[in-house]
């Protein structure tokens, strides 16, 4: 809910972006280029549309399904999915141009717009486990972030934060480590919550 969204959990790390980036975009300066980091913090671009508030919802269907849905429960665009517990696609994120999907066993990050096909935004190193990708959107709608985690034999995270520019290569961000887990076990990385003016909470 729009309450939920508002406030930050006391346990989060935030990451500031505009530190990465450019300076903040003021709302009285001109629109930073479209295809620049600077363009991800600023508004969103007049010109952009929006289908209102949507949500990505996975069907139990066979084969599954991940549907676009609007706040009138009408279906506005789907794409078959594997199951995550059979590998395949699987929802790590969304934004107002729809719902981004990560394929666990290709490593292809796509974005099932409002209409049309899937859509290829990235390619990654195939990794065997959907839990440790997440994925926030930009203020301006025009970039995203995603963290993919990994865990050593010794139980300790490696995140990889990697920043997505409209039309350009995903730009490796930071990498972040964590040691094991109380009694020796597996230890968290860090999951992408959000991403707004302040900068992205982890």
């Amino acid at each position: 809910s729009g309450a939920e969204t508002s406030q930050r959990p006391a346990s989060g790390t935030t990451a500031t972006a505009t530190a990465t980036a450019a300076p903040e975009v003021s709302p009285t300066a001109s629109p930073a280029p479209a295809g620049t980091l600077a363009s991800c913090v600023g508004p969103p671009p007049a010109s952009a549309s929006s289908a209102g508030p949507i949500i990505a919802v996975e069907t139990d269907s066979d084969p599954q399904e991940v549907e676009l849905v609007d706040v009138d429960g009408d279906v506005l665009n789907q794409t078959p999915v594997v199951s995550v517990t059979t590998d395949g696609f699987s929802a790590v994120g969304q934004g107002p141009d729809g719902v981004y999907l990560y394929d666990v066993d290709t490593g292809e990050l796509a974005l099932l717009g409002l209409t049309g096909p899937l859509q290829e935004l990235a390619q990654f190193t195939p990794m065997n486990n959907p839990d440790g990708v997440s994925l926030a959107v930009s203020p301006s709608g025009q970039c995203w972030i995603l963290s993919d985690t990994s865990w050593a034999s010794d139980g300790s995270a490696t995140s990889e934060l990697h920043v997505g520019v409209d039309g350009q290569p995903p730009v490796l961000l930071t990498t972040l480590t964590r040691g094991t887990g109380p009694g020796g076990g597996f230890g968290g990385g860090y999951q992408v919550l959000r991403w707004d003016q302040s900068g992205v909470l982890l």
